[in-house]
């Protein structure tokens, strides 16, 4: 539907009348449907974060800003009617089709063969893009920017809690708010015609966290599918906070969000192609290593270490990690924000933990040797907290025990059994780690949906999700319970809890 119909729309105050409780166009519930829609078609190779960033739009989680509400909880609190009679109404009962208050337009010509209805899709109101279905590594900064250009709070029959972000800046990075935008700015300055409304009155400099925080994620966004999944989770703890960094320690992403005044959008813009950072005026860069290139554009540079001047690797083997984890280590756990002064914080490598970075380095820029070198040459028996390079048959230390092979031997990572129980530590948590079957714990509840089926009652401990059953249904975010754990997800990344009573 063209922009000024549904203007138009709006300013009329248009209602069907198709009955007296019929539903009136509500862009809260079309957005709700357009989202979940693309949700519902997105295909096996989608890349993880977008889903993550569609699902917790539609129904919560950690992907939202802080302040943030889902569009599901939203529907069930600010309009009367239910999302099945919406669709009803502007749909064929199982989701809306007509979308009378928001513009659609048709997929992509490359995502039709994933919306296989003649269905359209939600377009982002700033950009006028139609949102994408199939989203991979290097699509995804385009896509969160388009996702993030819708209203935290759609128009509905009640008003909102003032949320004025929508995504969490810290999850998924380059959507910051830029305090340049009006609705963002001190009213005092929003007011002034000379209070930086350009960028010949107030230029962006040079800024060490932003460059860091860029090319970090750079890397990031470049390890393979098939890399080590050690070394990604290691980046993402840095860029977007995690397991591998200090509890006080702020990963570059948050840091970013409260430690500089502009967006990272802007930054782009100043020193980039406006999708990515391109010249770091306040780091240095050169080109990745060789055996890094094939993973890399030729455009592309990559952050070079402050103290030993080494580029960062993009995917190390597993013999080449610690060496990885070293120079990763060298960069400042606080940049800089001033213009291309160096900061004076400690080194990374302080709040990185649980790390094997007491190993001797390796050379990964010369690793080829000659065959002699590494014929028939003794296997030293590896020390507690080192990481384990993949063995093969004639290497191993030891042979699996029955249990070991009951396992499926195909899926471990490591030979030794030993390296692959070490390996799975270092990745995994187990649930019984934070809760125990059968513990009474007290839980704060981060989301409440009673419109999904069967509800969601979620809280986290110890960022250990938490779904609560036999829930009274008067609950509501952030109330706090008693609850008894029951079992553990599936794949254990996950616990059950029932409902006891209220907490005092």
């Amino acid at each position: 539907m063209p922009k000024r119909n549904i203007q138009l729309l709006r300013l009329l105050g248009y209602y069907y009348t198709m009955g007296d409780d019929a539903p009136a166009p509500n862009e809260l519930a079309d957005l709700y449907d357009g989202l979940f829609i693309i949700l519902e078609n997105l295909p096996e190779q989608t890349y993880p974060p977008w889903e993550f960033a569609l699902e917790s739009i539609l129904f919560g989680g950690d992907g939202l800003a802080e302040n943030a509400t889902s569009y599901g909880e939203q529907q069930s609190l600010r309009n009367d009617f239910e999302i099945a009679t919406y669709r009803d109404q502007y749909g064929d009962g199982n989701r809306v089709t007509e979308f009378p208050s928001i513009e659609t337009g048709p997929p992509r010509s490359t995502d039709r063969e994933f919306v296989t209805k003649p269905l359209e899709l939600p377009v982002a109101p700033e950009s006028n893009r139609v949102l994408p279905v199939e989203v991979n590594k290097d699509s995804f900064a385009d896509a969160i920017a388009l996702l993030a250009e819708l209203q935290s709070e759609p128009t509905a029959q009640h008003s909102g809690n003032g949320s004025d972000q929508l995504l969490h800046p810290e999850r998924f990075p380059g959507i910051t708010q830029s305090l340049d935008s009006d609705h963002n700015q001190p009213e005092s300055e929003a007011q002034s015609p000379t209070a930086g409304n350009s960028e010949e009155d107030d230029p962006l400099g040079p800024n060490q966290l932003a460059d860091f925080y860029a090319g970090l994620q750079q890397v990031l966004n470049h390890v393979p599918e098939d890399g080590l999944p050690l070394w990604r989770h290691i980046l993402e703890s840095v860029v977007h906070g995690g397991d591998y960094l200090g509890g006080d320690t702020m990963p570059y992403g948050e840091q970013q969000a409260t430690r500089n005044n502009f967006g990272m959008p802007t930054y782009r813009a100043s020193y980039g192609d406006g999708d990515r950072v391109t010249e770091f005026p306040s780091v240095s860069t050169q080109q990745p290593r060789k055996t890094d290139r094939k993973h890399i554009d030729d455009n592309t540079e990559i952050l070079v270490t402050p103290e030993s001047e080494q580029v960062l690797l993009v995917n190390p083997s597993a013999d080449e990690l610690p060496e990885a984890i070293s120079r990763l280590g060298e960069l400042p756990a606080t940049p800089s924000t001033e213009v291309i002064t160096q900061g004076e914080s400690q080194p990374l490598r302080e709040c990185l933990i649980g790390l094997p970075t007491d190993l001797p380095p390796t050379d990964p820029d010369n690793s080829a040797k000659p065959e002699s070198q590494t014929d028939d040459r003794p296997q030293e028996e590896p020390k507690d907290g080192e990481v384990i390079r993949q063995a093969g048959p004639s290497e191993v230390s030891g042979s699996p025990t029955n249990d070991d092979h009951s396992r499926q031997t195909d899926e471990w990572k490591y030979d030794d059994p030993r390296a692959e129980r070490a390996h799975r530590r270092a990745l995994e948590r187990d649930p019984s780690d934070v809760v125990e079957l059968g513990e009474e714990i007290t839980l704060v509840l981060n989301e409440v949906d009673y419109s999904s089926h069967p509800p969601t009652v979620m809280g986290t401990k110890e960022k250990l999700v938490i779904f609560v059953t036999e829930a009274p249904q008067d609950l509501s975010e952030h109330d706090i319970i008693r609850a008894k754990v029951i079992d553990f997800g599936g794949k254990r990344t996950s616990a059950e809890a029932v409902f006891l009573n209220y907490h005092d």
